[in-house]
């Protein structure tokens, strides 16, 4: 697979890319405070980077233990027929309690994580639905005890 190259930004655009991982919430005003700019140039820099793709989108970050979701699992799937994947991959888009679902090399085809109310559920969800899935051969699943870090940022490349 071949490097790709990184997006040419210069420190402002850096700044507010940065900024916007750790604040999302944070106004226009306050963000042209943060990296020197009137906020109308701010509004314009984070629309080119919209426009860019390097922006993708904006959501709240929530509790998965405050909304009854304390249990996290990883699930690494085998398929019995590779040209079952599309399938697959269309029926677990729509499972709720599957937060992430990734074609992978290696021993298995598909890795899924997942949040469950508890490790019941999680076992009610493997084996009534997960199981079930088109082309699923075999799982092997991972029960996380505690999470040390898990975070959506990316760092920001800079020039070299």
């Amino acid at each position: 697979m071949a490097d790709v190259a990184p997006p040419n930004l210069d420190d402002i655009d850096r700044r507010i890319l940065d900024l916007l991982q750790s604040q999302g919430r944070s106004t226009w005003a306050r963000l042209a405070d943060d990296v020197g700019l009137s906020a109308p140039a701010v509004t314009d820099r984070v629309r080119k980077l919209e426009d860019r793709g390097l922006i993708t989108g904006y959501r709240a970050d929530l509790s998965p233990e405050a909304l009854g979701f304390p249990t996290l699992g990883f699930v690494a799937v085998s398929l019995r027929d590779p040209g079952e994947h599309e399938a697959l991959l269309e029926h677990a888009a729509g499972i709720a309690e599957i937060q992430e679902c990734h074609v992978v090399a290696g021993d298995y085809d598909v890795l899924l994580k997942v949040r469950c109310a508890s490790p019941e559920a999680l076992a009610e969800l493997l084996r009534h639905r997960v199981r079930n899935l088109p082309g699923v051969g075999r799982t092997n699943t991972i029960v996380v005890l505690q999470s040390v870090k898990e975070t959506a940022a990316l760092p920001v490349p800079r020039d070299v």
